[in-house]
C-alpha cells in the first residue's frame, strides 16, 4: 500500500485514532461510555442498578466467592479511569492496582418492619448515590 512506510508494523491507514495509533497498549473507553462518565454527577447519575429478589438465604460469603471466582472472566470489573493528562483525550480503563472485592460487596439490613416498602426505599437511596470514579464502577449490595 502507498504511503505505509509510515505506519506502525501492521496498522493499516484507514482506522483509529491518533491516541490509539500512539499509545496501542492502553484501552480507550468507548465514546458513548466516556460522555455518561464526564456528565455524571449529583444532580443527573448516569448510573444503573438491578434489583433481584431471592427466595431463601444467600449468605454474604456465598455471593463474594460467586463473584471473586469469576472476576477474571470481566476484566473491566477490576479496572478504574483514567483521566488522560490536561483532560484532553478519552479516558482509559486501567487495572486497580488496590482493588479489593471488599470496597464493592456490602450488606445492608432492611429497616424494620422489613416489607416491601422499606426495601424499595432503601435501594432508592443506595442508587442516589454517585459511584467512587476512584474505584471500579460497579457495587453489589445485599439487603437482608
Amino acid at each position: 500500500m502507498a504511503g505505509s512506510a509510515h505506519l506502525r508494523p501492521g496498522a493499516t491507514s484507514g482506522g483509529g485514532s491518533l491516541a490509539e495509533w500512539i499509545a496501542p497498549q492502553l484501552e480507550f473507553m468507548d465514546p458513548r461510555s466516556a460522555v455518561f462518565f464526564h456528565n455524571d454527577d449529583r444532580n443527573a447519575l448516569f448510573h444503573s442498578g438491578a434489583l433481584f429478589l431471592l427466595r431463601g438465604q444467600l449468605r454474604l460469603t456465598d455471593l463474594v466467592d460467586r463473584i471473586e471466582r469469576r472476576l477474571s472472566i470481566v476484566p473491566r470489573f477490576r479496572q478504574v479511569v483514567v483521566e488522560p493528562p490536561l483532560g484532553i483525550g478519552r479516558p482509559t480503563w486501567e487495572e486497580d492496582p488496590r482493588f479489593s472485592i471488599g470496597t464493592r460487596i456490602h450488606r445492608f439490613a432492611v429497616p424494620p418492619p422489613g416489607g416491601y416498602a422499606e426495601l424499595m426505599a432503601s435501594v432508592s437511596q443506595f442508587w442516589a448515590w454517585r459511584l467512587d470514579p476512584r474505584k471500579p464502577l460497579w457495587e453489589v449490595v445485599l439487603y437482608e
